[in-house]
């Protein structure tokens, strides 16, 4: 890939406790797997906590690149679906003509034997993954529905 576009919202980080960017930690650390830094493209921002706000901030930066007309979307199993709807319910992508290709992070690391198909299916029978997955259901409604939140609730 010439860039490797990375999004993310904010969480507090588990080491200064202070709010941060996902999406500049996730390139960290994708340049220290080896990709070179001038390849990786933090676009997430601090307030764009959910994945309408990813959406929204890809969206924005193809806005200042005409030139790609092609991206990949690596994307967890559980949220896929979900992340798709978004990204099909913004016209840019057809207007545009940006083909969209959909790659399950899962399926990646079997393929590149990080990770067995016994390991993930492990992981994906844990009762946190059932939460993940009754979690992507209530999205999923709620984005058709017209309900779909973008706040998260104080704890």
């Amino acid at each position: 890939a010439p860039r490797i576009l990375v999004t993310g919202g904010s969480n507090t980080h588990p080491v200064t406790n202070e709010q941060c960017s996902r999406a500049i930690e996730l390139a960290r650390l994708i340049v220290s797997f080896g990709v070179p830094s001038e390849k990786v493209v933090p676009i997430g921002a601090v307030s764009a906590g959910h994945t309408l706000g990813n959406v929204a901030n890809l969206t924005g930066y193809l806005r200042l690149h005409p030139e790609i007309q092609r991206v990949g979307m690596l994307c967890p199993r559980f949220q896929m679906l979900r992340a798709m709807a978004m990204q099909y319910r913004d016209s840019y992508y057809q207007e545009h003509g940006i083909k969209l290709e959909w790659i399950e992070v899962e399926r990646t690391l079997v393929q590149a034997g990080a990770l067995s198909k016994l390991e993930v299916d492990t992981v994906y029978t844990t009762p946190a993954a059932d939460i993940c997955w009754q979690k992507e259901r209530e999205g999923m409604q709620a984005l058709l529905e017209g309900t779909y939140r973008t706040t998260r609730k104080s704890t």
